[in-house]
């Protein structure tokens, strides 16, 4: 089925596209449906696709040779991951996998390469996600090496929260926040009772609410 041109305007990837160039992308555009749990793929795999949220929720992780599955990021509707390697022969070194029900648009790594020869203006905003997630890991590594732990989630909260709103809820275990902060599950329901008890945020559930967001900005500097 052929995603409507207006449809795709919606994604920052092809937002600033031509129409004429909107439409030699989306006869190349499929869309995938993935039940929660579900492996996008799985680290190690070859780079095919890359994929834009359509509706969902899609985690980012590391797998030790155990088996074991650490949260690197997680992906919301509008934005991409997965974009294509380079080189036929490099395996992706993380995993992607559905955290709810997700709807995914996926553009084949030939076509990627395609449009990105094509359309100047493709590949500049290839350019600019590839900048923005290496910011994103470089910010990452920032902070598990010198940020403590109240700090790492004040990152967090500021990241993924809705500044219109100052809430947001992460379907993720404490665990497995634990695991995207480097931290343990112990240090980290420490730092968030000292949170609460500092009046930056309140809990209900997985749901926070970001009481003092010039004081968690502060935080997340130390």
């Amino acid at each position: 089925m052929l995603i409507p041109a207006e449809h795709l305007r919606a994604y920052p990837l092809l937002a600033s596209l031509s129409d004429d160039e909107l439409a030699a992308i989306a006869p190349k555009i499929t869309k995938r449906a993935f039940a929660k749990g579900a492996y996008i793929y799985q680290p190690g795999s070859p780079g095919l696709n890359m994929y834009l949220v359509e509706s969902g929720l899609v985690r980012m992780f590391f797998a030790n040779q155990r088996g074991e599955e650490f949260l690197m990021n997680l992906v919301t509707p509008t934005d991409c991951f997965g974009t294509p390697l380079l080189m036929d022969n490099q395996a992706r070194l993380v995993g992607a996998a559905a955290v709810r029900d997700t709807v995914v648009l996926a553009l084949a790594r030939e076509d990627v390469f395609d449009g990105m020869r094509r359309i100047p203006q493709f590949a500049v905003n290839i350019y600019v996600d590839i900048s923005n997630k290496m910011r994103l890991l470089g910010g990452y590594l920032h902070g598990v090496t010198t940020l403590s732990v109240q700090g790492r989630l004040a990152k967090v909260f500021l990241h993924y929260s809705a500044p219109q709103t100052n809430e947001l809820n992460l379907p993720i275990s404490q665990g497995e926040l634990a695991g995207m902060l480097a931290s343990s599950r112990g240090r980290v329901n420490r730092a968030l009772a000292n949170m609460q008890a500092q009046g930056l945020i309140r809990m209900d559930g997985q749901k926070i609410y970001i009481l003092d967001r010039a004081g968690l900005v502060k935080t997340s500097e130390v």
